[in-house]
């Protein structure tokens, strides 16, 4: 994972809010994944595209829930 709490300083505190949301998110599933299937009508979408994409995902946009696979 990245660890962006260095460069965090100088976002919004709604994209670290939304930083630890995705943190948490990642963190509940267990084993391997290289994809991240993310509803385009996430709140944090940007966001979390972002995150997901620094730490190495693949990112693919739905129109479902959001998971991990």
């Amino acid at each position: 994972m990245v660890d962006a709490l260095e460069t965090l300083d100088e976002f919004e505190d709604s994209d670290y809010t939304a930083y630890q949301e995705y943190q948490a998110f990642v963190t509940s599933y267990k084993g391997t994944y290289d994809t991240l299937y993310l509803d385009r009508n996430h709140k944090d979408f940007s966001a979390w595209k972002m995150y997901a994409e620094t730490d190495g995902f693949k990112v693919k946009p739905t129109e479902g829930d959001t998971r991990l696979c």
